[in-house]
Order: structure tokens, then sequence, then C-alpha cells
């Protein structure tokens, strides 16, 4: 059993040359896709200053130079009663991209480089998730849905995307041992790393209370201790703040002059479907929302199914739908100011729930992400999408 993987039942069957084997061709199977939708876009897939948009800027920025946070009243076009700076972005991506910086390498090479890193860990962790979910199948299949999921240009892009999955897929696999404490400490990981990170520590307080079979005092006590650890990650962003900033709110401050507030998800699902009409005629516009509504039909679809069926499916299922959940829900609820198209590719678990489904439907699945991944990743390479 030497050369077999994890403790599970099903990892027994997965043997390490056909887990790096099965990752290695989906990573470059999502890697050819990306670069198909580079050459299409005119754009030198093989350079890293193709991966830089939007909100990369500040995280090479934080990298590089550090933190800054002052009033917008320096700024021509925004409110002086309003905060500027990159005091809204999160500090665990740039901070490793800082110790690349240290070893002289170019920081948008490191942005490159860590993204694509931590994509393959992720798809590592995913494969090996999947196999506890649906054991003694071949899953192969299903996991490629993995290298064309929809948003998927965004795990070689310098964003801490691939980062946080990875990083939410580890808490997964761990919560799955019933290794909880760890599990949180990803989860905290997780939540120092993106915006959304802190509905990690959700996931896990889920982990468990479907995993543990001990009364429900005791089972809400060990939920709310384990999901505050993740939190934590949150918490340490603020006290970081606090020290470099002297605003310990410094990320709330920045981030609400783009308008986020809580919104009603159908209200922000509505104006999606009336950006696609309207945009109809424009291909590289078009697409955006058309991935949000075919994400929103798939991913509908599958919780209610997973709702019906919540007792019967593994504990992995259960794990994976509450993620699936909350980090759709979430940008929904957080309105029309949130990239969606990005926000999407942090529903990556959504595959492990693939593997439910017959394989006709798996392979209608797989070519309709193909199909989304591409022509986003078009938009993207255009600076369409940010």
């Amino acid at each position: 059993m030497a050369d077999r993987i994890g403790a599970g039942p099903g990892i027994r069957g997965l043997s390490k040359q056909r887990l790096c084997a099965e990752t290695a061709l989906a990573w470059v199977f999502s890697a050819c896709l990306a670069a198909i939708s580079a050459y299409a876009a005119g754009v030198d897939p093989f350079t890293a200053s193709s991966y830089v948009h939007s909100d990369s800027g500040h995280y090479l920025r934080i990298a590089q130079s550090g933190y800054e946070f002052f009033s917008c009243e320096r700024l021509q076009g925004y409110d002086p009663a309003q905060w500027c700076g990159n005091g809204g972005w999160m500090p665990g991506y740039p901070l490793i991209l800082k110790l690349l910086i240290a070893l002289q390498m170019d920081r948008q090479a490191a942005g490159l480089l860590c993204s694509c890193g931590f994509y393959f860990g992720s798809l590592i962790l995913l494969r090996l998730l999947i196999e506890d979910a649906a054991p003694g199948r071949d899953n192969f299949p299903c996991f490629l849905a993995a290298s064309a999921f929809p948003g998927g240009i965004y795990y070689f892009g310098v964003f801490p995307i691939s980062l946080v999955m990875f990083l939410a897929l580890l808490a997964m696999l761990l919560a799955v041992r019933e290794r909880f404490l760890l599990a949180s400490l990803a989860a905290a990981g997780g939540a120092f790393t993106y915006a959304t990170g802190f509905l990690l520590s959700g996931v896990v307080a889920a982990a468990v209370l479907v995993a543990r079979d001990s009364p429900w005092p005791k089972r809400l006590c060990e939920a709310a201790l384990y999901g505050a650890i993740g939190f934590a990650g949150l918490c340490a962003v603020m006290i970081m703040h606090a020290i470099i900033l002297d605003h310990w709110n410094a990320f709330f401050l920045v981030q609400a002059k783009y308008g986020h507030a809580v919104h009603d998800p159908l209200a922000t699902i509505g104006h999606v479907w009336q950006t696609a009409v309207d945009q109809r005629n424009n291909p590289e516009k078009f697409i955006g929302p058309a991935q949000s509504l075919i994400v929103c039909a798939v991913v509908g679809s599958t919780l209610a199914y997973i709702l019906v069926r919540f007792r019967q499916i593994t504990r992995i299922e259960q794990i994976a739908a509450v993620h699936v959940a909350l980090f759709w829900l979430f940008p929904l609820m957080m309105g029309n100011a949130v990239s969606l198209t990005r926000a999407e590719a942090n529903l990556l678990p959504l595959v492990i729930l693939l593997a439910l489904l017959p394989r006709a439907a798996q392979s209608v699945v797989i070519a309709t992400f193909a199909f989304l991944y591409f022509e986003v990743g078009v938009a993207f390479f255009k600076s369409v999408l940010v």
C-alpha cells in the first residue's frame, strides 16, 4: 500500500502515479484552453503580463511596496469623503509574491508562477476528494470538468483565486478526515487571502455538524469553535491593517465606494439576465452574463437535487454542497458591483457533485464548460472582463 494515497476507502484505489498523471493531464488541458483563447484574442499566452488585469495591480503593488490608505480627495473623479488605496485587498497572496520577489523574480512572473502552482495543487486535492465521493468508478471524465471550469482562466491570472481554492479544498479534505483543527487553520488562510474566504469558516462548521455523532449541544459548540478559528483569518487582516494603516476597518472603508451591500440575489440575477439581453449582439460582453446564467441553472438544479437526497449522499458531497451554496449565493447578495464571472471560479467543488450525474450528462456539462472557458478567456485577454 506504499504507492497508495490517503486514508479514505475511495482513495485506496488511486495510486500516486495515476493521481499525478491525471492531474498533469487536466492541468495541461486547462493551460491549452487558456493559450488558445489568448491566441484568439491576439495576446501572447507565454508572457506573464498577459495574465495581469484589473485587481492584479493592487496585489502586485502590495507585494512590491506594501499597503497604502488615503482619502480619495487626492484623486480626481472620486468623492473626497471616500477612502482609496489598496487596503481593500487581502494580504495572503501578496505575501507569497513578496517572497518570490525577494528571490529576484519579476513580480508579474511571480504572480503567474504562484497561480499556476496553486492551481495544480488544487487539482490534486480535488481529484482526491472526487475519489472519496465516488469510489470504485472511473472518475477521470468527471474530473476533466475541473480543467474547463467556468471562470477557470482566473486560476492562471495574477489573482488569489487558485490560492484560495487550494486552501478551500485542503480544508475540505482535512474535514473529511475529521482533522478539524487543521481544516479550520486552512480556512483561516483562505479568509486571510480573499474577500469571500471567510465563508470557509462556515464550510468547516458545517463539516463538523455532518461528521460528528455527538449530542447536538456539544456538536454545535465544536462547530462554533472551529468556525471561529477559520474566521480568525479575517480578524488577522483587521489587526494587520490597524497596525500598518491605523484603521482596523480599512478593507471595508476602501470597498465601500464600490457599492457593496446586501441585495436581493434574485434582483441580481434579474440584472444579469437583462445585461445578457442588452448585449446579445455583442459576443464579448454577452459571454460574462451568459456564463453566470448557465452557472445559476447548473448550481441551482444541482443543489435542489442534493437537498432532496442530502441524507443519502456522502459526507464530502454534503460539505461540497455547503461550499457551493455559500460561494454562489454570497456574491449574488453583494449586488451588481461584484465580478460574478471571477467569483464563479470559486465554485470548483461543484465538480465533486457532478460525479453524481450519469456519464452522458457529465459529457454535456464538460462540453458546455469548455465552451464558456474559451469564450470567457478571450474576453479576459481582451480586457473586456476584469
